[in-house]
């Protein structure tokens, strides 16, 4: 087995990018974060933070490519995320080893904490974080929705519309009381705003009372609720219902969306109620672990 780092030629990334998408489509390889899509996984590669050819190790038998496993990092929250390992071989714990081994060291000094999150029926990197004595940090259901299951609802009382500068200061307050140590700011998220990408707020008596931010991924023709969060004061008052609404009215009204998807943790069973209700179906269960980065030797 010959372990190298990923080149940067295209045709290197061309090579790895396709390897792992096709794993990634199958359950009993498929990671969290890893898109299925060629395209779509190239686009999100071309936005890590660190470039993937600073991380991103590959094995090869014979000149193939039997694994590869790289990471997308936050040195804000010292936390990074791996994309792998992937791991087509007999030996898929060893290969899996290889790879951890030489991939964790070339992360920067600032990550201190690694997460490994993957399909529930991905029992290769189930054992591989149990050897590694990773703790299950959530359990997580990913839900979907097509356009042609979607029936819009009669709009509620709360009044809904785009983010506007004089909502950030309460945007801000309620995404981080709702996600403290999440992976983006309220201010990255005010960054990343363009013709795919909206944040839709509830007022009522001009008092932000809840948010949604939600995207359009046009290579995979998918959306995506990203985060929704309601002041805890306001709660089963139907303000998320009104959010989750005014974001489907919207991907679904963009012609390259023909499903939209969410993401909620199993121990919130109100949140899947809640897009249940919109006609949302469970189509995976994940596991997410993380553990303290290891010293290297």
């Amino acid at each position: 087995m010959e372990l190298q780092r990923l080149g940067s030629s295209e045709e290197d990334l061309s090579e790895v990018v396709a390897f792992m998408a096709r794993l990634n489509r199958e359950a009993s390889h498929h990671v969290f974060y890893c898109d299925e899509d060629e395209t779509a996984l190239r686009q999100s590669l071309s936005e890590f933070a660190i470039p993937p050819e600073q991380t991103f190790v590959v094995a090869r038998e014979n000149g193939v490519i039997k694994g590869v496993l790289g990471f997308d990092a936050d040195t804000r929250l010292g936390r990074a995320w791996a994309y792998g390992p992937f791991v087509e071989h007999a030996e898929h714990g060893q290969v899996a080893e290889f790879l951890w081994r030489l991939s964790v060291p070339l992360l920067p000094q600032e990550v201190v904490q690694l997460e490994l999150a993957f399909d529930v029926r991905n029992k290769g990197l189930e054992r591989f974080a149990e050897s590694h004595g990773m703790t299950l940090y959530t359990d997580m259901l990913v839900l979907a929705l097509r356009n042609d299951d979607w029936a819009p609802l009669t709009l509620g009382k709360h009044q809904v519309g785009d983010l506007a500068p004089q909502h950030f200061e309460a945007f801000e307050k309620v995404h981080e009381t709702s996600f403290p140590a999440t992976f983006w700011t309220a201010q990255e998220i005010i960054d990343r705003l363009d013709e795919r990408r909206r944040v839709l707020v509830a007022e009522n008596g001009g008092e932000v009372i809840g948010y949604v931010y939600a995207e359009v991924d046009t290579p995979t023709r998918q959306g995506g609720i990203e985060f929704l969060a309601v002041d805890p004061e306001r709660r089963r008052t139907g303000v998320g219902t009104a959010l989750v609404e005014e974001s489907l009215r919207w991907l679904f009204s963009v012609p390259d969306v023909d499903e939209v998807f969410v993401i909620v943790d199993d121990v919130n069973p109100a949140g899947r109620l809640l897009f249940e209700g919109f006609g949302f179906r469970v189509i995976r269960r994940m596991m997410a672990f993380r553990t303290p980065r290891p010293s290297t030797p």
